[in-house]
């Protein structure tokens, strides 16, 4: 079943990420670690924690639904979040990102992820 989420909801999350600074933090390590050939990565880091946030705030936080709920935002959302191109996200593009997060983080890095999570939740 395909779920729909209200814009407010969705900006509520991402004011939580935004307050964080994660999404800035994870975006300027993985360009440092990047290799310069390729392809430019077409799914952000603040798109991806949204989709996340959002499925783990159901108790359902799987990968495979993250490219169905990006791709079933409303039009707003998704243009605000770079993710309204013709073929939607898929989840090839999802996969590829979470690993390189994924290598990033070591298990300092993830307690510290979940920390400055935490600390954006609190007024």
């Amino acid at each position: 079943m395909r779920r729909l989420y209200a814009s407010a909801r969705v900006a509520r999350m991402l004011s939580l990420l935004d307050r964080s600074g994660l999404p800035e933090r994870m975006e300027s390590e993985l360009a440092s670690a990047r290799d310069v050939r390729g392809r430019r990565r077409e799914l952000s880091v603040r798109a991806l924690l949204l989709a996340l946030l959002l499925l783990a705030s159901e108790g359902r936080p799987h990968l495979v639904r993250v490219a169905p709920l990006l791709n079933g935002l409303p039009v707003a959302d998704r243009r605000r979040l770079g993710v309204d191109r013709a073929g939607g996200v898929t989840m090839r593009q999802v996969q590829a990102l979470f690993d390189q997060l994924c290598s990033l983080l070591d298990v300092a890095g993830l307690d510290r992820l979940c920390d400055e999570l935490l600390d954006a939740t609190m007024p």
